[in-house]
């Protein structure tokens, strides 16, 4: 991976550990319904967020990551959509978040 800004390594590294137990059950649901992008919604990400010296909600982090970027987010040439309650990632990161492209 590129070299990232450390708040949106974090990010990513939340969003691996949400792929890594859910990543093969949504691909699944995306192909079937003919989906290129999912919503996701924070709930779903809370769990998975690691916190640290400078963030110890996952909230303070993405707060921190829309204003920096506002709603795009590039990872690596890949785009996710920062909503403010939920984000949208298309099928193709999802894939190489878990390794599989």
């Amino acid at each position: 991976m590129k070299s990232l800004d450390h708040d949106v390594l974090i990010f990513v590294e939340t969003l691996k550990r949400y792929f890594r137990t859910r990543g093969e059950l949504i691909l699944g649901f995306m192909n079937a319904s003919r989906q290129d992008h999912v919503k996701i919604e924070f709930h779903g990400l809370y769990h998975y967020f690691r916190g640290n010296d400078k963030y110890s909600k996952f909230m303070d982090l993405y707060k921190v990551l829309r204003e920096k970027y506002g709603n795009h987010l590039g990872i690596n040439g890949y785009e996710i959509i920062l909503e403010e309650n939920y984000i949208v990632i298309s099928k193709d990161l999802i894939k190489y978040l878990l390794g599989n492209k």
